[in-house]
Formats: C-alpha cells, structure tokens, sequence
C-alpha cells in the first residue's frame, strides 16, 4: 500500500526529479482540468439541515481542550446525496477517481479553483496514495501508481472510495451507507472497487441484498480504467448522517433480528494491547471491564463477531460504554434515545465521534481520561489510563434513569 509515509517519500522523490518508477512501482503523471465538466446520474436527494446536538455531559478535562471544538449544538447541513458516473475513469487512489475528461473526484468533483486548493490541501497531508501538484494558479498535475501497469477493463465499476483501508469504523460511517443507497437504486455493476475486501464489506453486500460481484483492491486497481465508474459523494460529511441513512441503518437493524434495547455492554478494546501495544493503550482497561461488569454491563469484544451480529447486539443495547474507536463506532445502530458514555483520551476524531452519536439519536456523554506521564509519543498514540472517580461518575451518569 502506497499510504502515509511512502507517500511522503514518494512526494519528496518528485520534487528531486523522479521518473517512471518509485521503489520498482510504475507511476504515471496526468493532467487535473479543473472546470472541464462532470457526468451526473442522478441527484438522489437534497441537501438537509439537522440539528447537531452536544453531549448532555462531560467528564473529566481533556488534556487537549481544542478537541472539543465543534461538539456543540447548531444547525449542520447534510450534503445532497449525487450518483456519479465516469465513464472511461481511472482509479488513481484509495478515495479518488480521475475521469477520461481529466475531472478529478476525491470523491466529490474538483470543479473549481476552491475545490482545487482544498483537494491540494487535503493531498498535502499525505493520507492519499498519490500526490497532487500545482502546475499553475489554476492548473495541477497528479502522480499516480500503476500497480499492474495502465490496463483497462471493459467493466462497470461500483467504487467504493474509503481513505482508511482496513479500519471498521471508518467502514460503518463512510462505507456502508453508500451500499444501503446502492441497494435502494438498484444499480447495476460488474466489479466491486474497494479499499479492503474485509468481512464486515462482504457481510454488508449479502445483508443488503447486493450481489457480490468480484472485489477488485483500490491499491491493486491504481492505475486501472474502466468502462464506467460509479461511486457516491461524501454524503456522511464527518459522520453526521442524513436522516434517511439513519432509516436505513434501523432497517439494517431490524433485519438482522434486533430486540427490544436492553441491558449495558461495556465495548472492549482490550484485544488491541496485543495487536497493536503501542497504539493508545489504556492501561488500567482490565479494571475498568470489572467495575462496569459490576454494574451489569456485558464485556463484548467486538471484533470476535460477525457484522450481523455487531449490528444485532449494539441494536439491542440500552446503554454502551467503552474507550474511544472502531468498536464503539456500532453504536450507530443503537436506537434512539440509547445512552452513550465514549471514554476518550485525545484523538481528532472526538468531533467526528459526536456527529456520529448526535445524528443517530443518541444521549451521549464524553469521559476524559489523562496520558502516562513517561510516554512522550504523539499524542494521538500516547498510552492513557482513565481515573476510577471520573470512570464511577460517568457509569452514574450512563445508569440514571432516562428522561
């Protein structure tokens, strides 16, 4: 995977003047023709303006005070939701796509000198698996890899742009609504492009009544075009879901067998110290599973489940508690009015959370914990335990009774 890092390296090898290949892999450099023009499908549905609502509690104080900023309550507009249809189109990257015309969509059209300097920006940070170049004050040139040299195949492509391969949480907010749409449109396609082929992906195309062509990588594709691309924009901006997304997320629910909400689950990630130790490690996880526990909640491992039964649990579920991450991301498909105590270290995505649990409905509260003195790691990763007294209010709070 070009990703992160080798990008980095990669964008440092342009600018001394690389050519043709980047550590034995084929790049290719195209023109980016801002304006030049983008095919529709179909506007699906307007815009929406919803209510973003704030927590109904903080506990505890983050160490990072800014990574509250947006968690309170004001309208936010949800994006129209646009089928696009490139026809002739590339796969350039993870997320993007490069139409026959030189249209850039990462996923949305870069149609603009606006949406050239944002695009331009975002690229700057190197999450993309390609490097975008400005040539002129209204022009860019784009690098991209060829991971099986330029090849075209003669197929209707079902893109599924996701900026972080392999992340479930990433997958439930980003991916998995613009499944449930393709399903209600019925859309036609011959091949399936997507950052993973994960089982939760494949679990979501039988539950959503899709077929399940054959899953092509976005890494293995860069540098691929196909007869026609079709893919969604960014219509779950941060994770603040559209009303009917959140419809369909309830049906999704209810399919799979959900019950009545009841009873506690305390999300563990627990599992992680093993597989990743030195990402955000929360020390003190094994006593905090016990006092939950003692309180009545269920210690659920969410990624020893099925997606089906993710979904069937969380639906199920009258109050959820747990560190921060993928996991807890299921509360999603929680019912409204579900109770929701988020342990948080210092991650960018305390906003993104909050969006998440504002628009599906849930009654939702932060709890701050504090970093371990000796790791002087970037914060995003510092090591982190969560006191008993701010851990003890918050359960107070998550177990009173509902209003």
């Amino acid at each position: 995977m070009y990703y992160a890092w080798d990008i980095e390296r990669f964008r440092k090898a342009l600018d001394a003047g690389l050519e043709e290949t980047f550590e034995g892999v084929p790049f290719t450099r195209a023109v980016v023709r801002v304006g030049a023009g983008t095919e529709v499908v179909c506007d699906v549905e307007p815009a929406e303006t919803r209510a973003m609502s704030g927590p109904a509690r903080i506990f505890g104080t983050p160490e990072v005070p800014h990574c509250l900023a947006g968690i309170d309550s004001y309208p936010l507009t949800c994006p129209p939701k646009t089928l696009f249809q490139a026809k002739g189109a590339t796969i350039v990257g993870s997320d993007a796509v490069l139409g026959s015309d030189g249209t850039l969509y990462c996923p949305e059209p870069v149609e603009t000198l606006q949406a050239l300097d944002r695009a331009l920006a975002f690229n700057a940070t190197n999450r993309q698996a390609f490097v975008l170049q400005r040539e002129t004050s209204e022009s860019a040139s784009i690098c991209y890899f060829c991971s099986g040299g330029a090849r075209h195949l003669d197929a209707s492509a079902l893109f599924l742009p996701n900026v972080e391969p392999g992340n479930y949480g990433s997958f439930v907010f980003r991916v998995l609504p613009q499944i449930l749409l393709a399903a209600q449109l019925g859309i036609a396609f011959d091949v399936i492009v997507a950052a993973d082929r994960s089982h939760w992906l494949i679990d979501a195309f039988r539950l959503a009544n899709l077929p399940l062509r054959r899953i092509l990588l976005a890494e293995e594709s860069y540098g691929t075009s196909f007869r026609q691309v079709l893919f969604f924009n960014d219509f779950v901006k941060e994770g603040f879901f559209p009303t009917s997304t959140m419809e369909s997320l309830a049906l999704l629910a209810r399919d799979v067998g959900a019950a009545e909400p009841k009873g506690a689950l305390y999300v563990s990630r627990s599992l992680s110290r093993t597989r990743t130790p030195h990402y955000r490690p929360l020390t003190n996880e094994r006593a905090l599973e016990e006092q939950a526990r003692d309180r009545g909640c269920t210690i659920v491992y969410p990624e020893t489940l099925t997606f089906a039964e993710q979904i069937r649990l969380f639906a199920s579920a009258g109050r959820i508690v747990g560190p921060s991450g993928s996991g807890m991301l299921n509360a999603a498909f929680a019912r409204k009015g579900t109770r929701v105590l988020d342990l948080e270290s210092f991650t960018v995505a305390v906003r993104q959370h909050a969006k998440i649990y504002a628009s599906t409905g849930k009654d939702y509260a932060f709890a701050f914990g504090q970093f371990a003195g000796d790791d002087s790691r970037e914060i995003s990763v510092r090591s982190w335990r969560m006191p008993e007294a701010i851990f003890t209010a918050g359960l107070d709070w998550l177990f009173a009774s509902l209003a």
